[in-house]
């Protein structure tokens, strides 16, 4: 008797079944996996796309910031330029007034003789003073010229030899002497017109 393909068998599938239903799910093990790699794939092209989006901003936050930068440093060049440049004017200037002074101070009257030169003005003055003083006691007709000059004749032949630049100096500190109060006499003349 022949058995039935049923025959002896519990509720199993056959194996047709069994490979139609594995290859079943094999199709849908592929369009999963292919579905999954398709969304991977998406996903990773996104994360890509991100990330050089991402570069190129940097890119170009680096180039700007590069360009700033050497443009910062070239000003920065510049700037410690001129200030060189207007130091070295400065010391420049400093230098030729410093040189300035010297030649001055080279040129200046030491204090020694100076002190000496005044010294002997002072004696002139007095010696001036004194001969008014006389000239006023003696109360002479002579005028204060002609006596002055007497003296200092008397005085050249005494003391030391005379000569015109003598007479010009004496003649120099009398008017010295002389002026302001000639100059105070006006003054006082004219405050009295008013």
């Amino acid at each position: 008797m022949p058995v039935s393909e049923n025959a002896g068998r519990s509720n199993a599938p056959s194996l047709r079944e069994s490979v139609s239903h594995v290859d079943d799910l094999k199709e849908l093990l592929e369009l999963n996996v292919r579905d999954v790699k398709e969304l991977l794939n998406e996903k990773i092209d996104a994360v890509l796309n991100v990330m050089k989006e991402r570069d190129d901003r940097y890119s170009v936050s680096l180039k700007s910031m590069d360009e700033i930068n050497k443009m910062s440093l070239a000003n920065s060049k510049e700037a410690i330029n001129k200030a060189e440049i207007a130091t070295e004017k400065r010391f420049d200037s400093v230098n030729e007034f410093r040189g300035t002074l010297a030649d001055q101070a080279a040129k200046l009257m030491p204090t020694q003789e100076a002190n000496a030169r005044f010294k002997v003005y002072d004696d002139k003055i007095e010696d001036v003073k004194n001969q008014l003083a006389v000239l006023r006691e003696k109360g002479t007709g002579m005028t204060v010229k002609e006596s002055t000059m007497e003296r200092i004749a008397e005085q050249g032949r005494s003391k030391f030899e005379f000569n015109a630049n003598t007479l010009l100096a004496i003649a120099a500190i009398v008017m010295s002497v002389l002026s302001p109060i000639i100059v105070s006499l006006i003054m006082f003349y004219l405050k009295g017109i008013k």
